[in-house]
Order: structure tokens, then sequence, then C-alpha cells
């Protein structure tokens, strides 16, 4: 306790080596990646240290820390044992939920099956993206000390005009490569018997309650999902075949069997399938987008593009955000209307925003990277030195990625698929890289006045110069 003290009090020794940290633990990259980066630009303006990198990567640089310093912003869904670890070798453990998105449905239930029950406690903050969140949060952790605040969401930071510049020779390439589309974002999750069976295992299996007291319902949702997914399928056969329908992208969600989309639309002849890079650039460069409830309308509508809610199965309609912003559609005739009258349409990029989005995302003339940020300064933050690489962590990369190499090669002989929540190809493709983070903050900065370096693996240090 002394020591701690005496750290606290000497807060501006030594500047230069020992800083406020922050970690930041990334699932899907093209989903948190460059959000993350921003915060890490803002941050590092404060004079603080950031370390960005994959969850495995950030729970290793964890384990070498020898000091209880720092904060982490996770997005929630750890098991108490996780949780308590990481609090040994952190001050402040912070939710900011990136499943909890402005197209959640049940923001309580959503919130509630992401937390482990008990663990509200160990938490410190909760940082929510809008006043639906928000309040659905102060209720769900009514019985508990949790504080709860509404900063909004940096993915949301990013879509604003001003960083439409981010992404113009993305889109520029895009539109060359594939002309004027419209762009269908898919975010079924479940579109393959194999994924449903996989789900049934994990969830069986699982170490939280009431995961497993869901089990039925998640599978009857499985169920319902696959089922809608293969009608998808029969709609957009129809449509390809359909001559006057403009070209339609689809591009598969993260956390999809890819592979079942490749195989299914093989025979397609003007309905392409493509994953590749982050969302963004491919809303900008589309005509409209066509969608069943995700996040891409809020992109889409950030961007001034046309929106098309497809409704082939009325039971699983998604009544929140993307659905309050988008034209509705459920037969081939008003769908291929909509491509039509939109597919040389261009874009405009909306002044203000409505009443129904400002309910869904607390947004200001303040970034939200700077809100939590400013939440963050409330607290009284040990200063730490930066990590200093070994030569053992060298060795380890190489085991890693020897092992990578062989699981590659042993999934080419596995005669039966085994898919995960989604493949690690899918949700962390290139890994997490000093070069990648560099280019991205020197687009976001327009400077170099930052230190960007690899520390091992897919896991980088971000700091002022």
């Amino acid at each position: 306790m002394l020591l701690r003290f005496l750290k606290y009090i000497n807060l501006n020794l030594d500047t230069e080596m020992n800083k406020i940290t922050i970690y930041l633990p990334i699932e899907i990259k093209v989903r948190e990646l460059n959000s993350h980066v921003l915060l890490s630009k803002f941050a590092s303006k404060l004079g603080m240290r950031i370390y960005i990198g994959s969850k495995d990567a950030i729970k290793r640089l964890l384990k070498k820390k020898n000091d209880k310093a720092g904060a982490i912003i996770v997005k929630g869904g750890m098991e108490m044992s996780k949780l308590l670890e990481i609090k040994g070798k952190i001050q402040k453990f912070i939710i900011l939920d990136q499943e909890i998105s402005p197209s959640t449905v049940d923001y309580k239930k959503e919130i509630r099956s992401r937390v482990w029950p008990g663990s509200e406690k160990y938490i410190d903050n909760y940082y929510s993206i809008g006043q639906h969140a928000h309040e659905a949060g102060v209720d769900v952790f009514k019985n508990s000390s949790l504080n709860i605040t509404k900063t909004g969401w940096p993915r949301i930071d990013l879509l604003r005009n001003e960083f439409k510049f981010l992404y113009k020779k993305k889109i520029e390439k895009i539109k060359k490569q594939n002309g004027n589309f419209i762009l269908f974002s898919s975010d079924f999750g479940y579109n393959s018997t194999q994924k449903k069976k996989h789900a049934y295992e994990r969830i069986k299996n699982s170490k939280w309650d009431n995961e497993r007291n869901d089990l039925e319902h998640e599978m009857n949702w499985a169920t319902n999902t696959l089922n809608e997914f293969r009608a998808y399928i029969e709609f957009f056969k129809q449509l390809d075949n359909d001559s006057s329908c403009p070209q339609i992208i689809i591009r598969p969600h993260p956390s999809e069997d890819h592979e079942e989309w490749y195989k299914i639309t093989k025979s397609f002849k003007k309905i392409k399938i493509i994953y590749e890079g982050d969302i963004e650039p491919w809303v900008y460069a589309s005509s409209a987008l066509l969608h069943r409830g995700c996040m891409s309308a809020i992109n889409a509508y950030m961007a001034g593009i046309p929106i098309g809610y497809l409704r082939l199965q009325k039971d699983n309609v998604k009544k929140a955000l993307p659905y309050e912003l988008s034209e509705h559609f459920d037969n081939i005739r008003d769908v291929i209307k909509f491509c039509k009258h939109n597919i040389n349409k261009q874009p405009i990029p909306h002044k203000d925003y409505s009443k129904v989005f400002r309910e869904y995302i607390h947004i200001e003339k303040k970034y939200a990277s700077e809100i939590i940020l400013e939440d963050l300064s409330k607290f009284k933050l040990f200063y730490e030195p930066p990590y200093q690489s070994r030569s053992k962590d060298k060795f380890y990369d190489i085991l890693i990625n020897l092992k990578i190499i062989l699981k590659k090669l042993f999934d080419l002989f596995k005669i039966e698929k085994k898919i995960a929540v989604a493949p690690q190809s899918q949700k962390m493709p290139g890994g997490v890289n000093a070069k990648e983070i560099k280019d991205i903050l020197v687009k976001l900065s327009q400077s170099h006045d930052f230190k960007v370096s690899q520390v091992f693996k897919d896991c980088v240090i971000i700091e002022a110069k």
C-alpha cells in the first residue's frame, strides 16, 4: 500500500518512461481496430501510453506486468476467473461492449447475458452508447454500485463526415473494380448446420449458468435464423436471374461461415460474395444498402446512402434503430425498384441527426473517444514503465507462428470442417501490426507526432514522441 502511495505522489518523475497506460484488446479487427486507434490518438496526446492487441496478446502482456496499474477497456462477456486474473494486474476494469450496438433489439437481455453474475462488483465502469442502452444498464445493475456512464461510441466517431477521407483510396479502388452496385450486408450468424452444431456444443458445455439455461431458446433462434438464411438464398437466386436488377454485392458478417456463402452462390451470374477489409469503404462505395437489421444501416445513414430493410420472414423482424432508419421490403418487385432507383444516386450526408437516432446513439460535438478519456482522467491511475521486449518473446512468437502453420496443415486433411464462432483468419486478418496502426494514425492525425512499435506478435504500443 505504501509503495503504491509513493508511486502516486511521484507521478511526474521520469514521465518519459512512466505513463498512465490503457490496454485495448481486440476480438474482431474490422469492427474494433480503427476506433481503438482513434481512441489511442486522443489518449497519446494526453500523455498516455496505449497497448492495442488481440485478446490473447493483451492477456500475455498482462501476465508479464509487475505492477498493478492502468486501465483496460474490454467488450464484456468475461467469466469470473478471467476477470479476477486481469483485476490482479489492472487498477480499473471498464466495459465498452462492442456487441451492444444500436442494432440491439433487447438491451436488458443482452447486457444481462454478457456480464457474469456477481462480477459487476469488480467492474469499475460501464460505458453505454446511448440513452436506450444507458437506461437498460441502470436497470440491470440497479442492485450494484456499478457506475454506468453514457459516452457514445468511438465506432460512431469514425462515421462522421469529417473522417470519410480515411477511406478515399479504398472507395476509389472498390468503385473501379466493381462499378455501381447495391451492397447487402449480411448478419445471419447461423448460416450453416455446422455453425449450429458447434454453437450447441459450446453452449451445452459453457461455464455460464445463464448461457446453458438459455440453450433451448438459442437453438430455436439458430434454427429460425438458418431457415431465414435459406429463404434469402432463394430470394437472391431470383434477383440474380432478373436481368433488370442492378449488380448486388453480398458482404458476409465476420462471424458467419463464409465458405457456405461461396459454396451456395458460386453459380450466381451477377451477385458477388466479397469479404474484404473494413465495411465502411464498401458502404461509401455502394449506391444503396440492403440489410436485415445490422449496424451497417447506421453506417449508411450517416453517409447519406439510401437504406432498405429486407424482411422475408416477418417473425424475424428486428425492431431496432436500423429498422427505424430504413425503407421496408418483402418482395422482389419492390427490391428491384429500390435498386434501380438508387443505383446511380449520390449520397446526401445528414447535417443533423433525427430524434430516434439520438435516442439510440449519444452524439455531441465532442467525440465519444474524448468523453471516455475525460471520464478515465477522473481515476487516480498509477504511472508505469513500458514493457521491455525480451529475447524469449521472439522465441514464443516463433512457436505461435509454427502452431498456426501446423493447424492450417491439419485442417486441410480434416474430413469434417469444425467452424467456431468465427475462424481466427476472419476475426484478425493480418493480425495486429505496428505498420498498419501507424498508417491509420498518420491519416487520423495528419502528423507523425507519435511512436508506434511492435511489442510482440499481435501487440502494439502507441505513445506520443
